[in-house]
């Protein structure tokens, strides 16, 4: 049986244009998310990141995205958009 892997962890998270983030994860992956789906969103939280100034805002806590209005993604999550995009690079990527 082969061992579980661990759970992937953003490290860092740069804002690259807008409605675009650069990310690092734990597992030694990286790529860059075009967001803009997300800041086009309707609602009070997904609303907010209309705003330029609001979605560079972006951080990292416990190993997730956030930004300062509550919006929390998980790395899984964030990673799983990348892998699907095609815009997951590194060595130490999980099969």
């Amino acid at each position: 049986m082969a061992a579980p892997q661990p759970l992937r962890h953003i490290l860092t998270v740069a804002v690259t244009a807008t409605n675009a983030l650069y990310l690092a994860f734990s597992d030694g992956t990286a790529g860059e998310i075009n967001a803009s789906w997300l800041a086009g969103k309707s609602g009070s939280v997904l609303g907010s990141l209309h705003d330029p100034a609001v979605f560079a805002r972006a951080f990292v806590d416990s190993g997730g995205l956030c930004w300062p209005n509550g919006l929390e993604l998980s790395a899984e999550t964030v990673g799983s958009w990348l892998d699907a995009q095609g815009r997951l690079n590194g060595t130490d990527r999980a099969a």
